[in-house]
């Protein structure tokens, strides 16, 4: 069953949606109220999660994570970096 990658955020009661098959990946705060106040990145099948921004290509995942995300979660360097987008866009074509 082909999948996709989206945008989401936890639920009311802080636990990720039930139709997100691996997400938390690549968080970025927002201006929502906790436990809804970090966008996440995660992988569901097409046909779920259609209200959800999805991430067509894996241009728009590096964009959408950005550099600011080597500093932010501790990535050691551009390379293990490289390797966390490689990772999650690759949980899309498993």
């Amino acid at each position: 069953m082909p999948k996709k990658i989206v945008k989401y955020t936890l639920d009311l009661d802080g636990k990720k949606p039930s139709f997100i098959l691996d997400g938390g990946h690549f968080p970025q705060k927002n201006s929502s109220p906790p436990p809804q106040d970090f966008d996440l990145v995660g992988v569901c099948f097409v046909g779920e999660g259609d209200h959800l921004v999805e991430i067509e290509t894996k241009q728009e995942l590096e964009d959408y994570v950005g550099l600011s995300t080597l500093d932010t979660h501790n990535y050691s360097s551009a390379s293990e970096y490289s390797d966390a987008l490689d990772s999650v866009w690759m949980l899309k074509l498993s």
